[in-house]
């Protein structure tokens, strides 16, 4: 009987063994160190809950983000490279007025030409901006009679002049409103004479004659230079050519194409 005891001892060994293995496993997850703080910032560490420390991600709970630069955002608290303590750093275009930055104005966006500044320092020439993080207010109205912005008469005369648009009519020029305004009188308005030596309204040029080939055609357009053999274009010639961006015939400004042939 002795020799068919021995099978149930060993098992009973076997087990015992299983046993203080699994409690020495349970001491070390319970007594290992906690985790450092990862890569990221937060509290949490490499380890995982068992393995040596708190249930942790990689790079920390959440991983916090980098500092603030200017234009970026950072951690809250800390000061970013653009001098905001925490969140993000004020800049141009956030539709917030940051004074110390020297903004004047902030309508939401970093384009010139809509009121306020690509740069957030000045306000353009005929606009409002009452309101930061807002659209300007373009202040000039035609038929208000007093001549802003592009305007080239006001109040409109049309069919006499001046267009229900404030711009000329072609073959027309147009005088200079009354003071104070009176938006109830018509523009004086009067035809432009081609080949009269006045240079008026829409003409590019008036050399006193009416000859195409002389550098001012007979309809008052700037000519190609060809002197040297080759022709040049001229802006106000009515040819578009590189450099040009648009070339509608005159040098005038006001009406899409700008007195330099830039479109406007």
């Amino acid at each position: 009987m002795r020799k068919h005891d021995c099978p149930a001892a060993a098992l009973a060994l076997a087990i015992a063994a299983a046993f203080a293995a699994g409690c020495a496993g349970v001491k070390s997850a319970t007594t290992s160190p906690p985790g450092t703080a990862g890569s990221g910032g937060g509290a949490a560490g490499m380890g995982g809950a068992g393995m040596g420390g708190a249930a942790g991600g990689a790079g920390g709970s959440a991983g916090a983000p980098p500092l603030g630069t200017a234009g970026t955002c950072g951690p809250l608290g800390v000061a970013g490279a653009g001098g905001a303590a925490g969140g993000c750093a004020p800049r141009c275009g956030d539709g917030t007025i940051d004074a110390a930055a020297g903004e004047i104005c902030d309508d939401g966006n970093t384009r010139s030409g809509d009121g306020c500044a690509g740069d957030c320092r000045s306000i353009e020439k005929d606009y409002a901006c009452p309101q930061p993080g807002k659209a300007c207010t373009y202040l000039v109205k035609c038929g208000d009679g007093m001549l802003g912005g592009i305007e080239q008469c006001d109040p409109p005369n049309v069919g006499g002049g001046c267009a229900a648009d404030c711009r000329l009519e072609p073959g027309w020029v147009c005088a200079a409103p009354p003071v104070p305004a009176n938006p109830s009188q018509p523009s004086a308005c009067h035809k432009t004479v081609c080949g009269d030596g006045v240079r008026e309204g829409a003409e590019a040029c008036d050399d006193h004659n009416t000859i195409d080939g002389d550098g001012c055609a007979s309809s008052c357009t700037l000519e190609p230079d060809c002197s040297s053999g080759t022709c040049a274009s001229r802006c106000g010639d009515g040819v578009k050519l590189p450099p040009e961006a648009c070339d509608d015939g005159n040098t005038s400004d006001g009406d899409g194409c700008a007195g330099d042939c830039t479109i406007e």
